[in-house]
């Protein structure tokens, strides 16, 4: 086994554990991307919610008048 067997052999892998390293990087920012999205529509749908209460709230005080 010649050293330029050694180069190509040890290229291969760098290349790989490159590619490697890069796609999990892009997932782990998809999935943040993803968590924070999901925090904001959690929100929104908290918000919501919220107001609904409300309105039932005074309707029923209305009601007991």
């Amino acid at each position: 086994m010649d050293w330029g067997m050694v180069g190509a052999i040890g290229g291969l892998l760098a290349d790989q554990t490159g590619l490697l390293l890069w796609m999990m990087s892009k997932l782990d920012s998809d999935i943040k991307g993803i968590a924070t999205e999901a925090k904001a529509d959690s929100r929104a749908l908290n918000a919501r919610v919220d107001m609904t209460q409300g309105i039932i709230m005074r309707m029923l005080e209305n009601q007991g008048k």
